[in-house]
């Protein structure tokens, strides 16, 4: 089992400051995480450096839009053939 994670975070804020903390270091499986060029700052680097999987990416977009969107041309036409086969990569490496 393993996870790619689009812009991951934002729908945690609401619940409180301590409860994303607590979410990031609950994840033990290899994980793929990205966030749009605009979204990716100090906050959501410690967030994923909180993970506790031994086996974590994170893909530094040059351009990208916020989610899953980034994987699509029609919303992502400079990013979206970057992305697709660096998650796949992940995906058939870590999903066995």
């Amino acid at each position: 089992m393993a996870g790619l994670s689009f812009s991951p975070g934002r729908a945690f804020a609401r619940k409180g400051p301590n409860h994303e903390p607590a979410w990031c270091e609950g994840v033990t499986i290899p994980i793929f995480m990205t966030w749009a060029p605009d979204e990716l700052d100090d906050d959501r680097r410690d967030r994923f450096n909180r993970i506790a999987s031994p086996v974590k990416i994170l893909y530094e977009q040059n351009t990208g839009v916020h989610g899953s969107s980034t994987l699509r041309p029609d919303k992502n036409p400079d990013g979206y053939e970057a992305i697709w086969p660096a998650g796949m990569d992940f995906l058939e490496h870590h999903s066995k």
